[in-house]
């Protein structure tokens, strides 16, 4: 399995230290954040990495990044 949970926690950990604070509008700032910056990125390497791990060649594995 690959280590999303540490790479996830301590992505949270900076997102804390980059925008203090616990209102809705401070949450609204992490929430875009992540999903504007860190999720695209995330979900890419991921989806690379566990194609690679299953045999997958670089253009066949771009295809499905690509579906």
């Amino acid at each position: 399995h690959l280590p999303q949970g540490p790479v996830v926690g301590g992505w949270y950990k900076i997102l804390d230290r980059l925008i203090p604070g616990t209102t809705k509008v401070v949450a609204v700032k992490k929430m875009v954040l992540d999903q504007g910056a860190f999720a695209p990125c995330f979900l890419g390497c991921f989806l690379g990495i566990t194609g690679a791990m299953n045999g997958l060649s670089v253009e066949e594995n771009w295809s499905k990044v690509r579906q």
